[in-house]
């Protein structure tokens, strides 16, 4: 046994390693593989994703920010927020939004990232935990490198955040189901109650949460504790639930039932043919779900229940998606379902090789057994990288926009019309406040008659009226009213084209187009 120690370095020639040594070399071993994962992930999403802030990332930011001043002493933040966003903004927002005054999007990102690594660390512990090491190993190097986990791995957006709790859960309720400790049960269900405020969609895997929980305390340890730790968890829940309601309040509701229940699907915009979604979800996650399929057929009897679990909830987003034929964050939400089958896909992976060294009939073979593998984590490395890059170009960059945008407001003075009024508004918040902000999609206008307008023609009444001090149009999702708008621009004398400004996204090359008020001219008696 020493000998074995010494070959595999964890204790020297002479032997005079203390037990503390031995151990502590032993857990950097054993720990090694895992870090090895938790760097790629890191530098490739670091150092292979950039872009300016995408609109959704540019609203939860803006929104902490104001939050957080508001908190501070400053003035009241009159948007309410809460009523129609799919997170409450007292959670996710106003922590990222407090990273960025602190150091920008740059480290609202990182929090994104300490969150998937998080949840990396939590599929190794529960391959690890269910099956065997290596399948935990296999298993976090397969979620690691999907395109969807790589994305949301440096993307300032609810998801990440809650993703990493849902891994969290999961793994403390399988901690939780053979632990003496059951008042463990008084932390999961808080855990759970915080990552539903983080975004209300966890409301889609919650159930599986408790049914691990049930299922594996049931079978560990028998139907009585079953029932207690379950109950203990669910009073705890209420319990954080109540009082969540009482600290937030029942404004949430209403964006509860629009953004996640009752989420209205109708428009070019938030629908897509069933047979597109599919093949979005066989080009996203087709692998790691096909491989996990194997890992369930090659299941012990005794893990049958667990691994169905474990492979229903993993298609539970792309049910729910091809069922409504919603494309609206399908590629966000495939990377939840990935923490429930990644382990099952390192089971699959760990039994593949088992198979080849059994198989194996040279020492030469028998050495390079786990490089049976290889090929699978090369297709799934490359491809979600380039995923990952795909959905990271899908949005412009707005870079030079905003610069020319900036030149052209007024702090706490004059009104902007802006198609990209989430981006603009985040960029140039030191220099404007909300109120001067319009975007594309409601506005009232009252003109010099007292007249109220709505919509359409509140906009272009406003633009004959000289109402905005600058207007950018895109092109984009309101590219309707953007042709309305800029055949009112060219017939206006109020107006003149600055800047005319490129930009590529994932539906071609586009433009950004920014008018300016005409300086009024001095008049004869005042020259």
């Amino acid at each position: 046994m020493l000998k074995t120690m010494v070959d595999e370095g964890l204790l020297n020639e002479s032997g005079t390693d203390t037990l503390h040594d031995v151990i502590a070399r032993a857990l950097a071993w054993r720990a090694l593989p895992l870090v090895i994962i938790l760097t790629l992930q890191s530098i490739v999403s670091l150092v292979s994703l950039q872009n300016s802030a995408f609109q959704d990332e540019a609203l939860y930011l803006y929104t902490g920010r104001q939050l957080l001043a508001q908190y501070l002493g400053g003035p009241p933040v009159v948007d309410p927020f809460a009523t129609y966003m799919s997170g409450h903004p007292d959670v996710y927002p106003l922590l990222a939004g407090a990273l960025d005054a602190a150091g920008g999007l740059a480290l609202a990102r990182l929090l994104s990232l300490v969150a998937m690594l998080t949840a990396t660390a939590c599929v190794y512990w529960i391959g690890q935990r269910v099956f065997s090491r290596q399948a935990g190993i296999l298993g976090a190097a397969l979620f690691a490198m999907q395109g969807p986990v790589l994305f949301l791995s440096h993307l300032a957006t609810y998801d990440a955040f809650c993703l990493g709790l849902l891994a969290v859960c999961v793994a403390l309720a399988l901690r939780l189901s053979d632990t003496r400790r059951p008042w463990l049960a008084l932390a999961l269900g808080p855990l759970m109650v915080l990552a539903f405020f983080a975004k209300y969609a966890f409301l889609l895997w919650a159930p599986s949460v408790l049914a691990i929980l049930a299922l594996e305390t049931w079978r560990r340890r028998g139907f009585g504790p079953a029932v207690s730790r379950l109950a203990l968890t669910l009073l705890a829940l209420a319990a954080a639930a109540v009082a969540a309601y009482q600290i937030l309040g029942p404004s949430f509701l209403h964006a509860l039932m629009a953004s996640t229940l009752q989420r209205q699907t109708t428009g070019a915009q938030l629908t897509a043919s069933r047979p597109e979604l599919l093949w979005w979800v066989v080009s996203n996650a087709g692998i790691i779900l096909g491989i996990a399929l194997v890992g369930m057929t090659l299941l012990p009897r005794g893990k049958w229940l667990l691994g169905l679990i474990f492979i229903g909830t993993s298609v539970l987003a792309p049910v729910y998606h091809l069922y409504h034929a919603e494309p609206v964050s399908l590629i966000k939400h495939l990377a939840y379902g990935m923490v429930f089958a990644a382990p099952l896909a390192g089971f699959a992976l760990q039994r593949l090789i088992e198979w080849q060294a059994r198989h194996a009939k040279e020492e030469f073979q028998l050495a390079l057994h786990g490089m049976a593998v290889a090929p699978i984590f090369l297709v799934v490395f490359t491809l979600g990288q380039r995923q990952a890059l795909s959905q990271y170009d899908q949005w412009a960059d707005s870079t030079q926009m905003t610069t020319i945008m900036r030149s052209l407001v007024r702090p706490a003075a004059g009104h902007y019309l802006a198609e990209d009024m989430e981006v603009t508004r985040y960029y140039l918040q030191d220099v404007t406040e909300d109120w001067q902000w319009t975007g594309p999609f409601w506005f009232e206008y009252t003109d010099k008659q007292g007249n109220t307008l709505y919509d359409t023609a509140a906009y272009e009444q406003a633009i004959h009226d000289g109402y905005f001090d600058s207007i950018e149009l895109s092109f984009g999702v309101s590219s309707t009213l953007d042709y309305q708008l800029r055949a009112e621009l060219n017939n206006s004398p109020n107006y003149q084209l600055v800047a005319k400004v490129p930009y590529t996204n994932v539906y071609g090359m586009g433009f950004y187009y920014i008018w300016r008020l005409r300086p009024v001219a001095p008049s004869a008696a005042t020259g």
